[in-house]
């Protein structure tokens, strides 16, 4: 690949798409496509540095607002649609099948513009998020959409969030949600009535910007602005 740099912003977010077929990543108000191809190097080698990978650009997307502010897809099954989020608080969905823009949701936020968005990308789909997805902004509460309806069904709230950009972790049973808070620990939400179940502080100094659900196990992972990153059990 080539080691100099092909962007003049910032790379806002990045995923792998279609079970690692692709990579898409968001670049102002760009949305690219990347096939690539990494290729092993050959025991005994005489190069065994040289970098012969390869990757092209196959589409792009644009955003009519001044640029991308989150991305979300699925990748552990085969899905051909892309969430993003952009300055303007909209929601935009592209099918990459046809290749176009299929859905567009106005002001989806009532604090900042979007930065999370949060699709349940477990190998087993769970039922309660099949058509549903969250998005997180600062001095907003977590929004529940469904893309049928294209209405926020249910909202979360209770956590601190307005400084910096948290992000949510849905359960893989479908059942919980969490989020970190600004109070240097982390909720989790019952998905059918809203309530919170716990909060949970200790364990970090300062806010916890990510939380993710173990796919396999009753595990929570968090990370903060603390430089740690901490695994919570039940019988924590």
């Amino acid at each position: 690949m080539n080691r100099g740099s092909i962007f003049t912003y910032e790379i806002k977010d990045a995923s792998l798409f279609y079970q690692n077929h692709f990579i898409v990543l968001l670049h102002h108000n760009k949305l690219y496509f990347y096939r690539y191809l990494l290729q092993k190097q050959e025991s005994g080698s005489v190069k065994p540095h040289q970098n012969n990978n390869k990757y092209k650009i196959t589409t792009s997307y644009t955003t009519d607002a001044q640029y991308f502010t989150a991305l979300s897809c699925i990748n552990n099954n085969l899905s051909h649609l892309l969430l993003t989020a952009s300055s303007d608080k909209s929601i935009n969905i592209y099918d990459a099948n046809v290749n176009k823009l299929i859905l567009s949701i106005p002001n989806a936020s009532k604090g900042k513009p979007i930065h999370s968005i949060t699709l349940a990308d477990y190998e087993t789909p769970c039922s309660n998020f099949h058509d549903g997805f969250l998005t997180c902004s600062i001095n907003d509460s977590i929004r529940w959409w469904d893309i049928r309806t294209q209405h926020n069904v249910r909202v979360f709230e209770g956590h601190s969030h307005s400084k910096y950009p948290l992000k949510c972790s849905i359960s893989p049973c479908g059942r919980y949600i969490s989020s970190g808070s600004e109070e240097n620990g982390y909720y989790i939400w019952d998905v059918r009535t809203s309530n919170t179940l716990a909060k949970v502080a200790g364990g970090h100094t300062d806010a916890v910007l990510d939380v993710d659900f173990n796919p396999k196990f009753a595990e929570l992972a968090t990370s903060s602005i603390d430089g740690k990153v901490r695994f919570f059990t039940e019988m924590n």
